[in-house]
C-alpha cells in the first residue's frame, strides 16, 4: 500500500514543477497517440493496446518529448 504521505509529497512536487514551468515560458501539448497508432496500423487503437503493448505506447510518448512536447 501506498503511503498517503509519499503520494501527497509527489504530487505537490510535480505540480511545483508543472507551476513553475507556466511561469517561466510556454508549455506544449501534444499527445495524439490515437492518430499515430493509426498511421501506424490497421487495428483502431483502444485503451487495451497501453496494456497490450506498453513499448509501443512508450516509443510514441518517447517520440512526442523528443519533438518537444511539455505535457502528453
Amino acid at each position: 500500500m501506498i503511503d498517503a504521505r509519499l503520494d501527497s509529497r509527489a504530487s505537490d512536487s510535480a505540480e511545483h514543477r508543472l507551476r513553475e514551468a507556466m511561469a517561466s515560458r510556454v508549455l506544449v501539448l501534444d499527445g495524439a497517440i490515437g492518430t499515430m497508432l493509426l498511421g501506424q496500423t490497421a487495428v483502431q487503437p483502444t485503451d487495451a493496446l497501453s496494456a497490450q503493448e506498453p513499448r509501443r505506447v512508450l516509443d510514441l510518448h518517447r517520440a512526442y518529448l523528443a519533438a518537444g512536447a511539455d505535457i502528453i
